[in-house]
Order: structure tokens, then C-alpha cells, then sequence
């Protein structure tokens, strides 16, 4: 029950009842003061305007103490370096009206240069952007009222934090001339792993909608109570809003659905995100907001609260001296990385590997592994086994709705839209044998898989770039495929799976199968052949009396090569179905 008193005081009562009669078995009362008789809970105090002077001192003290006593924060840096261009800022106070682009080449700036870097949401031809033909008139001035607010706001920030440039994406990098574009995007793992701070425009999801907001600033107050219950007259419990809505505000805004913007906040040592209801940070050692601004509660490391963010476990390693704990952890690290980029839209799906090549670079420096597609040597194998997620997206995209650009192999989880999860996650218990081995990783022109060559949209344009192919051995098994009766293939991409028997019928002359499992097709909509592979990749044992194997759904082999493509994944408990011959494959 809450009450409001009339003299800003609001009355919760809690009642604790039996389940059968409803009687009271026991209550407890809050008294909670509200402005401006409330005592608050920590000295700041915010104001009804984010971009508020007292809420960007706040930010400065993260700045502040993230620099002088957050060791991890310092790490993965690149001393001497420097962007190709950056935006001088006008010194905070003084009342000049445009900015310059500065460039690295003409040494109009040191190695070391401090500098902040922008996240924000844009669309060509809607806002001023860096141009050939304007590159001079850029150097010589940018007004300030040419820029879209976010920009804007973004240049109020890094003066109020002392911060003499800024590096914007629209404007410091050519839009037009592809080869500087394309020079630029390799070095985003430095533009942002080298920045002092990002500013990340979190909830703008048009160009004008700016950093800073106007709201209710009683929302993001925490407030010291009296409970009935205590023996004390002292205000000495505190009600506040959850930190676990502020976090997940933050991780489902319209900014942190694109996927170039993911590896900006993973990235960059800290983040400022300027969300509707407050400012938020992020770095490696602290997550703190404008509710907790000392750092988030202990509570939200308990539970189903224990996940950290990605920026503060992605540079960290385990204390063991096994390498093998090293990779693992890696591993599991790596499929959370993929979880969530896979979430992330593209206006361009070709650029779904592009993308998130800033984390490749650092993830390849900080573990020594060879990068192929989306996966890693050291892993590779077991994160075959990944499926489309269709609890987040019950309709898979139809098959036009894949790029035709093939931006990845068929058997890589960069080959799809839409999220994926990997299958040997569930296989938390027991051992579990691989039953294939990588022999080579050779690369070649890409081309299309049959299920896209026959989408509607057509053979596709072919890509400069040469993809990976698997040289595998392993021990492929023919089957077929069938409607599942509790799904259904078109809608849900899951089927029955069919193992042969060796026996050929007598009508067909095709060798006869039965019901031995399941399969989960990744593109449902596409033209499915009949006759499929199965190839076993792990052989699972939970129990002494319990096995199961998990894989691959290849195309029928073809030609002389032995080329498949991936359809899907299955799982299957009959293990001697494939106690067959080992064959080399090329997938």
C-alpha cells in the first residue's frame, strides 16, 4: 500500500499474508521523504537537465579516477600513436562559433594526442560529413551550427573535461574516397582503444535528438528511509531505482543495436553513454550512473546479476597455469562476444565481418590465435556448432533477406542475419570428444551455396576478397530429412533427422532411413534438398550410460573435391550410425 501524506512524505506498507484466509501474519512500513525535506542518499545531486554542469562534473570525477587508479584502463594503448585527423575543439568558455580539422600528416598535432571519440547514430546525405570536395573548407572552419546536435553536445562534453579534441566518424574520415575509408576502418581498434573517453549518444535515434535530456531528476534520486521495524529513529536504509533498469536501458538502446557502434563501447577504455534518464559509465574497473555514482551495488554482482559488462572481462585473463583453463575461458568469452554482435543490425550485411574487426585485432594480440571468419584455430571445431536463435526471432529472415554479398562462409555464424547461440554451451557436463579434425585452412573466391543461389534475389555480385574453407576429416553419414511434428520446417527451421541404414529399399534404390534425431536448418526458406550429410563434430557424455553426438548438415558432396556446404546442425543419440570410415572434406 503506498500513501502520500500531503507534506511529501510517502507511506509504503508490506504485508506478509497466509495463502488460504489472507490474514495478516506480519508488516512492515517505510517512510520515505520526499523533496525537498529528503535527506539524500550520496552528495550529488542531480538537476532536471542531464547536460547540467553538475552532472558533466560528475562525469570528470569517473574521468578523474579512472586515470589515476584503474590499472586495466591503461592497458592495450599504443604509446606514440595518433588518429590521421581529429577535430580542435575551441577552449571551454570561449565563445568561438566553429571548430577546424586538424590532420596527422601536416603535424598539426603531437603522438600521444589526448582526444575523446563520439558514438552516434547517422544516416549519409542527413548531416555535414567529411568530402572531397569539402576537405579544404573543413580545415579552415566547421560552424557549429552546421552540426547535428549530438555532435554538438558531444564538443560541450569534451570541454568540460579539459579535452582539446574530438575524432567524429562523419569528420574525420573521407566518405567518398573508398580507400581512405577502408584504411580508417582497420584502425578502429586504435582509434577507440586509444581515446581519453567516448561519448556515446545512447537513446538518439534520430540526427537531431542530441546527448543531453531534459527529465525528471527525482527518478534517478536515492533516498535514505526510516522502517518502522528498526529500533532506531535514523534514516539509515536507502530506497532507489534498481541498477539492473539502468543496465539494461543501456544495453538494449537504439545505439547499442548497431553493430559498428558494439565494438566502440567494448573498445574504448570508458564510455560515457547519455541516456533520456542519465549519464552512465563504463570502464574497466567501474560501472557507475548518476542513481550510483560511486559505482553500482554490491547486489549486482550476485546472481542473476553476476554477468559483468564485456568491456571489463574482455582484457582479462585466468590465474591458472594450465593454457588449456586459458582457452576455455577465452572461448566462452569469444561466444559472448558473438551472442551479442549477432543481435546488432547493419544497414550493409557485407560489412557483418568489417564490423567487428576492431575486436578481432585486439582479441589476436592479447591470445596469439589465428583469426578465420568469426572463429578462432585454437576453438574452431566445437564453435562449428552454432544455431540460429529462434526464441528472438520465432520468423526467420527470409532467405532474400540474406545478403547475397557473402560476406562469410556457409559454415560460419557471420553468413546469416539474426542471432545465433552455439549448441555446446548446454554441454556443461560430462567429456566431450571431438570427432573431427582440421587439417588445413586454405583460401579461395567465395561462392554462393546452392540454398543462395536459388533465393529470389538472384546470384549474387562476387567479393574481391577470398574466404576460408575448411580442409576437414571426419566421418560424413548420408540422411534425409522430415517434417517435425511439433514444428515446422518453414516456419521454425526444425526437422526430423533420418539416418541411413545401409539398406537400400527396393523401390527406390535409395538406402533406407529411420527417426534417429533432429536437425535445425539455418535458412528454413530456402530450397532444401532432400538427400543431406551428416557430419559428427562432438561426441557428448554426460553419464557412464549416456551419449550423444552433435554436428554438422552438409550438402551432398560435390564434384571431385569433395566441397559441401553448411545447411544446419543436428543431434543425434544413435553412435553407431557413425562408426563409419574417415574421409577428407573440403567445407
Amino acid at each position: 500500500m503506498v500513501d502520500w501524506t500531503g507534506n511529501n512524505l510517502m507511506i509504503v506498507q508490506f504485508f506478509l499474508t497466509r495463502a488460504d484466509d489472507f490474514s495478516t501474519l506480519a508488516y512492515i512500513t517505510i517512510h520515505m521523504e520526499m523533496p525537498p525535506t529528503a535527506t539524500a542518499a550520496s552528495a550529488y545531486q542531480p538537476r532536471a537537465y542531464t547536460g547540467a554542469p553538475v552532472s558533466l562534473d560528475l562525469a570528470k570525477g569517473w574521468l578523474e579516477t579512472c586515470r589515476t587508479s584503474h590499472v586495466l584502463c591503461q592497458a592495450e594503448r599504443t604509446p606514440g600513436w595518433r588518429p590521421s585527423r581529429l577535430l580542435r575543439l575551441p577552449v571551454n568558455g570561449v565563445q568561438t562559433t566553429y571548430l577546424m580539422l586538424r590532420e596527422a600528416s601536416r603535424e598539426e598535432y603531437g603522438l600521444g594526442v589526448e582526444y575523446m571519440t563520439l558514438s552516434h547514430r547517422w544516416a549519409p546525405g542527413q548531416q555535414l560529413q567529411l568530402l572531397t570536395r569539402n576537405h579544404h573548407r573543413l580545415r579552415n572552419e566547421i560552424p557549429i551550427e552546421e552540426l547535428k546536435v549530438s555532435i554538438q553536445h558531444a564538443v560541450t562534453a569534451a570541454q568540460h573535461l579539459a579535452i582539446d579534441y574530438l575524432w567524429v566518424d562523419t569528420l574525420c574520415i573521407i566518405q567518398d574516397d573508398e580507400e581512405d575509408r577502408d584504411r580508417e576502418i582497420q584502425q578502429m581498434d586504435r582509434v577507440y582503444g586509444n581515446s581519453a573517453c567516448n561519448v556515446s549518444a545512447s537513446e538518439a535515434d534520430c540526427n537531431d535528438e542530441g546527448c543531453f535530456y531534459n527529465r525528471d531528476e527525482t527518478l534517478v534520486k536515492a533516498f535514505k528511509v526510516r522502517l518502522d521495524a528498526d529500533c532506531s529513529d535514523q534514516a539509515r536504509h536507502v530506497i532507489h531505482r534498481e541498477w539492473q533498469h539502468s543496465r539494461y536501458i543501456l544495453d538494449t538502446c537504439v545505439l547499442s543495436r548497431r553493430a559498428w557502434v558494439f565494438q566502440e563501447r567494448v573498445l574504448s577504455p570508458r564510455v560515457l553513454s547519455c541516456c533520456k534518464q542519465e549519464l552512465q559509465w563504463e570502464c574497466r574497473e567501474l560501472e557507475a550512473s548518476e542513481t550510483y555514482p560511486v559505482s553500482k551495488p554490491e547486489y549486482a554482482t550476485w546472481g542473476l546479476f553476476q554477468e559483468p559488462s564485456l568491456k571489463t572481462v574482455i582484457l582479462r585473463k585466468t590465474n591458472s597455469t594450465s593454457p588449456w583453463d586459458d582457452v576455455a575461458r577465452a572461448r566462452e568469452v569469444w561466444r559472448r562476444i558473438v551472442r551479442t554482435y549477432a543481435r546488432c543490425a547493419l544497414t550493409y550485411p557485407e560489412d557483418k565481418l568489417r564490423a567487428l574487426a576492431g575486436i578481432t585485432h585486439v582479441w589476436q594480440r592479447l591470445h596469439d590465435d589465428e583469426y578465420i571468419a568469426g572463429f578462432w584455430r585454437k576453438s574452431l571445431l566445437r564453435d562449428l556448432l552454432w544455431v540460429r536463435d529462434l526464441y528472438e526471432h520465432p520468423s526467420p529472415p527470409r532467405d532474400d533477406a540474406v545478403t547475397t554479398r557473402a560476406p562469410a562462409p556457409s559454415w560460419s555464424w557471420a553468413s546469416i542475419c539474426g542471432p545465433v547461440y552455439f549448441l555446446n554451451d548446454w554441454h556443461t557436463a560430462g567429456v566431450i570428444e571431438l570427432m573431427v579434425t582440421l587439417k588445413d585452412v586454405s583460401w579461395q573466391p567465395p561462392v554462393l551455396p546452392p540454398v543462395q543461389q536459388n533465393s529470389q534475389r538472384g546470384s549474387a555480385h562476387p567479393v574481391q576478397d577470398l574466404i576460408p574453407a575448411l580442409q576437414l576429416c571426419g566421418r560424413p553419414v548420408p540422411a534425409r530429412w522430415a517434417e517435425h511434428p511439433q514444428g515446422s520446417v518453414r516456419k521454425n527451421g526444425y526437422a526430423r533427422l533420418m539416418l541411413s541404414t545401409g539398406v537400400k529399399d527396393a523401390d527406390s534404390g535409395k538406402p533406407q532411413s529411420g527417426e534417429d534425431g533432429f536437425l535445425m536448418f539455418d535458412h528454413p526458406s530456402a530450397l532444401l534438398p532432400e538427400d543431406i550429410i551428416c557430419l559428427p563434430i562432438i561426441l557428448n557424455k554426460p553419464s557412464p550410460i549416456s551419449k550423444a553426438v552433435s554436428g554438422l548438415v552438409l550438402t551432398v558432396s560435390i564434384g571431385a573435391s569433395n566441397d559441401s556446404w553448411r545447411l544446419g546442425t543436428f543431434g543425434s543419440d544413435q553412435i553407431a550410425a557413425f562408426d563409419v570410415a574417415e574421409i577428407d572434406l573440403t567445407l
